[in-house]
């Protein structure tokens, strides 16, 4: 599926797509967010992961929508769903790390 969110209206069935813009989101999020799902991030670069999401979070929170995102319609869209529920959240795969000292 492409974007963050496909948003339609029950009205009239129109369809967009959200997306962030290039740029947007820090690359070290992702490169980090990685590693982190295979549990090879120190205590403390978790932490300083951490801290980059709740910054990037701020960012968006912050920011003109119009800037941070890019909204695109999704002309005759059908809802197929192919979902694997298979998404690795990093603060539960690494729950069991020490604190960082």
């Amino acid at each position: 599926m492409e974007g963050l969110y496909v948003i339609q209206r029950i009205d009239n069935l129109k369809t967009v797509s959200v997306s962030l813009n290039k740029g947007v989101k820090p690359e070290e999020i992702d490169s980090l967010g990685n590693i982190a799902t295979r549990r090879e991030l120190s205590p403390c670069d978790l932490d300083h992961l951490r801290e980059l999401e709740d910054d990037f979070t701020k960012t968006l929170f912050d920011s003109d929508p119009n800037k941070i995102f890019m909204v695109q319609e999704i002309p005759n869209f059908e809802w197929n769903p192919n979902t694997k529920n298979d998404y690795l959240k990093t603060d539960i795969v690494n729950k069991d790390l020490p604190n960082c000292k």
